[in-house]
């Protein structure tokens, strides 16, 4: 009887044990999804949409096209609120300031042009600036690569180049976003996740890959053996790394040699891995819901929602202007969740659609 009585109390305090942790981790990563999301608008759209975001106050999505033409929507009504034209190339990302009385967008022509809200009055045209940008929580910098893969900061005060940061290696950072205490940039180059700081320029590895097993023989003068090692997932490269806007928590995107790619989530504060979330249609740009509860994946023609506590895919939406990983363009996204609420914007095809969580 008294082993059982004891037994009976261990499995009741590991329970209660496995609880407490479980509400732990779901505190800091925000509650549970209900799973349950439904269109609350369906907004037909003129042209191709290249470009979506939400004001920080979460009442506008703006949109650009490939046409050069902004267009800002109302996500309470679908009402359009303002249409211009930016007098550019196809927009590839489009920037609000924090306190929402600017935006910036980005055009294929590598321009950045800079216009006051709700006069829409063009402020600066800004040259030799790409579509992986963005702005600090303070609005004291847009940050962003240039053609030639460099870094730099921006004051958006003087509207004149300050800095360079880093070194985005040869094939340029896909993402860039600032921490939520505007003291680092999160980004990945030479396919390895990055913290920059931007007072010292120094470049922490985030350790979330594990040390390459690649060796290299040669067997003659013209010919070498290429051993690849394990190539599992601890291996994988990284290819984006996208930072919350609140907490401490970074959505890396990673894939390996044809291998399915997946997203980690990593709090590079605590320096621990949160989860592994692996859509069964690949997926490496992803973005937080405004409680860090949830992470949105772009797949190909699909977003998919993931509760990020328990690592369970929640939902599934169709959003056929969302391109596979490795059709889209550096910096852009046509998904993102609301700043301030259980909401959803994506583009598919011809239509913006604002989903909300029931």
């Amino acid at each position: 009887m008294s082993h059982s009585k004891g037994l009976r109390l261990l499995l009741i305090f590991i329970a209660i044990f496995g609880l407490l942790i479980f509400q732990m981790l779901s505190r800091s990563v925000g509650a549970q999804s209900k799973g349950e999301w439904q269109v609350k608008l369906q907004i037909p759209l003129t042209a191709a949409a290249t470009a979506l975001t939400y004001m920080p106050d979460g009442s506008q999505v703006a949109i650009g096209d490939n046409t050069g033409q902004l267009s800002t929507w109302d996500t309470g009504t679908g009402k359009l609120l303002n249409a211009l034209n930016t007098r550019g190339k196809g927009i590839e990302a489009i920037l609000f300031t924090s306190k929402g009385d600017k935006l910036i967008a980005i055009s294929q022509d590598n321009k950045a042009r800079i216009w006051t809200i709700p006069d829409w009055q063009l402020v600066r045209t800004l040259d030799g600036i790409t579509a992986t940008a963005d702005v600090s929580p303070d609005d004291k910098w847009l940050a962003c690569q240039d053609p030639d893969h460099r870094i730099w900061l921006w004051n958006l005060s003087t509207l004149k180049r300050d800095r360079q940061i880093g070194n985005t290696g040869t094939d340029g950072a896909l993402s860039i976003t600032f921490t939520p205490n505007g003291k680092n940039l999160a980004l990945a180059y030479d396919y390895t996740p990055y913290l920059i700081d931007l007072q010292s320029k120094a470049a922490t590895k985030l350790p979330v890959t594990a040390k390459s097993d690649v060796k290299v023989k040669q067997m003659d003068k013209n010919t070498y053996a290429v051993n690849l090692g394990a190539m599992d997932d601890d291996h994988a490269f990284s290819h984006s790394v996208r930072a919350s806007r609140k907490g401490s928590l970074v959505a890396i995107g990673r894939g390996i040699f044809g291998k399915p790619d997946f997203v980690d989530v990593y709090d590079w504060q605590a320096t621990k891995s949160i989860a592994r979330l692996k859509p069964n249609d690949n997926g490496i740009i992803a973005c937080f819901s405004s409680d860090n509860a949830l992470l949105a994946i772009q797949g190909s023609g699909q977003v998919t929602v993931w509760e990020i506590a328990t690592g369970r895919q929640v939902s599934k939406i169709k959003a056929s202007g969302v391109a596979p990983s490795s059709l889209i363009a550096k910096g852009s996204s046509l998904f993102q969740f609301s700043p301030l609420a259980r909401e959803l914007a994506v583009v598919d095809g011809n239509n913006l659609l604002i989903y909300q969580e029931r």
